[in-house]
This record gives structure tokens, C-alpha cells and sequence, in this order.
């Protein structure tokens, strides 16, 4: 009966021993999330910023911690994305009006930085961080819709292009597990195939004439929860069980 209640005693110490020292010796090291947000295009078809191309998008990405200030996020993304020139103030524009709708289907990596300690005690100065990452990845764009007014515009089909992503935002805590985040990013893409229009390789004339020095770039404005993951390093008990 002794022995029996020796090892309870034992198990219920590590496990008092293991609650105690949670907060202190937890490791921080995964973070898995999710949000939706709004996507705007500017390319060939709109070179400045036009609200009325902005559709929506979603994220879902990992977060390794490799110390406090710096993490690897690898970020997977279902965005919507349209351009349609007939907004833009230009004779072959209006006579062209071409528009598309792509799916594009995002993987990147990125080295996320945070300006403010993070996590790191229960203090109130360490529930709130902007931050701001870049890194490398690659988009596979699907056409959805092509068209144009004048019909004779050569859109390409399915294109895979890679892309920088570079963006800011501010992430909050909320609870020991959950965090709340707004970010802005930017797809610096470096090709001119995103939109199905190469510029490039459409004829020279006076209404095909499309701007080719101009690569895409893709916004993304959008909130996400995450939850994070704790390793919890317990004490080793100094109690012996027989």
C-alpha cells in the first residue's frame, strides 16, 4: 500500500513540477495560422493602383521560431486576382477594354523579423509587435476569364512565375495559444506572365502595344489567428520510485 501511494505521490510531483514551470521553460518553436483578406493587381492592364480590381484572397502558413526576434514562415495563398484596363484614361484602352480573372496559387518562404520582443515573459510590453519579412517564392496562374472588346488580344494560358514577397504588419496575443495579426504584402513578381499578357510577344501594333517593361505585382491586405505550439522541458524529479 506504501509503494502504491510512493508512485502517485511521484507522478503527481512531475506532473505539479511540469505546471510550475510552464512559463518558464516552455519553447516557443510552431505557429500555424489563417486569414482572409483583399487582393488589387497592377500590370499591363492597370498601372497604377484601381480599387475597383481589388477581389479576395486567403492565407494559411507555419512559423518556425528560431530565436525571439526571427522566425522561417512558409506561406501557402489562394488569391483572386483581376485587372481590367476600361477604367484607364487612354485611347487604346478604351477602344481594347481587355480583362482577365486568374486563380493564382501561392508557395513562399520568408525570414520574418519582429521589432519588439515577442512571447517572451507574461508581460504586457511583450503582448504586441510589428514586424515585417521577405523571401522567395512561386505562383502557378490559372486563367479564369479573358477577354477584351476588340478580341484579337493574345492571352496566354496557365503561367508559372516566381515572386518576392515583402510585407509589414502587427501581430497581438491574445491568449497563451492564440494570436490576432493584420498584414499588408506585396508580390513583387518577377515576370510579365501573371495577367496572361506578355508584352513582349504580342504583335507590334498600335492596339497590342502592351507596356512590357512593366513585371506584375500583386497586393495582399488581410487579418489571421494563429495558435501556437509549446515544447514543455520538465525538471528531471529528484525523487526516487521503488
Amino acid at each position: 500500500m506504501s509503494i502504491k501511494l510512493l508512485r502517485y505521490t511521484s507522478i503527481l510531483t512531475v506532473i505539479l513540477l511540469c505546471s510550475s514551470f510552464y512559463h518558464s521553460n516552455a519553447q516557443n518553436r510552431w505557429e500555424v495560422g489563417g486569414g482572409l483578406g483583399a487582393t488589387n493587381y497592377t500590370g499591363d492592364l492597370a498601372p497604377t493602383f484601381d480599387f475597383g480590381n481589388t477581389r479576395f484572397g486567403g492565407t494559411f502558413y507555419g512559423r518556425y521560431y528560431l530565436n525571439k526576434y526571427t522566425n522561417l514562415r512558409n506561406t501557402f495563398g489562394i488569391n483572386w486576382i483581376h485587372g481590367d484596363e476600361s477604367g484607364i484614361d487612354d485611347p487604346i484602352s478604351q477602344i481594347r477594354q481587355a480583362s482577365f480573372d486568374n486563380l493564382s496559387i501561392d508557395l513562399s518562404s520568408a525570414i520574418e523579423y519582429h521589432f519588439l520582443p515577442f512571447r517572451t515573459t507574461r508581460k504586457k510590453r511583450d503582448m504586441t509587435t510589428p514586424y515585417a519579412f521577405l523571401g522567395l517564392g512561386f505562383s502557378y496562374v490559372w486563367p479564369l476569364n479573358q477577354s477584351s472588346a476588340t478580341g484579337d488580344v493574345p492571352f496566354e494560358g496557365n503561367a508559372f512565375v516566381p515572386y518576392i514577397p515583402l510585407g509589414f504588419g502587427v501581430k497581438r496575443k491574445l491568449n497563451t495559444h492564440w494570436d490576432f495579426g493584420v498584414e499588408i504584402m506585396t508580390h513583387l513578381i518577377m515576370s510579365d506572365r501573371s495577367d496572361g499578357i506578355n508584352g513582349s510577344s504580342t504583335p507590334d501594333t498600335p492596339l497590342l502595344n502592351f507596356q512590357s517593361n512593366r513585371n506584375d505585382k500583386n497586393m495582399y491586405l488581410g487579418f489571421y489567428f494563429s495558435y501556437h505550439f509549446y515544447e514543455v522541458i520538465c525538471p528531471s524529479p529528484t525523487l526516487k520510485v521503488f
